[in-house]
């Protein structure tokens, strides 16, 4: 029998992380995760979002991103709706070696291009916040 002990945990995971249409997350979640199913603890829509916010927040490296996830870790985890750990460095690697680079930013970009900035209704949080 091939089931993960993490199959219950991740389907109510991600009802725990959907959103508006427009989302980052919610565009992600479309995007085809190359990994296997045994490799697929974390949503790569999760990582993709968590190195998506790190880089607006200008990290350039992957030790960066996890770092900065890493310090702001219990309010990324409250604003996410995330019960679990975050990933390592190597998840979040393996992952992006394992997807299609252009499909990822051609989602970004269709997100960008769609979201509604003048009557923005997501729930704004400071720098400081995070």
């Amino acid at each position: 029998m091939n089931i993960s002990t993490f199959d219950h945990l991740e389907q109510a995971d991600q009802k725990a992380l959907e959103g508006e249409k427009a989302s980052f997350y919610h565009a992600f979640e479309q995007i085809k995760d190359g990994r296997s199913a045994k490799g697929k603890r974390y949503p790569l829509a999760l990582l993709l979002t968590l190195l998506l916010l790190g880089k607006m927040a200008g990290e350039t490296t992957f030790e960066g991103f996890i770092d900065w996830i890493g310090e702001r870790k219990r309010t990324l985890k409250k604003l996410l709706n995330w019960p679990k750990d975050f990933p390592v460095e190597k998840t979040y690697r393996d992952a992006l070696a394992k997807c299609d680079h252009q499909e990822i930013v051609q989602t970004i970009a269709q997100v960008t291009l769609m979201a509604p900035w003048r009557s923005f209704s997501a729930k704004r949080v400071s720098s400081e916040a995070l």
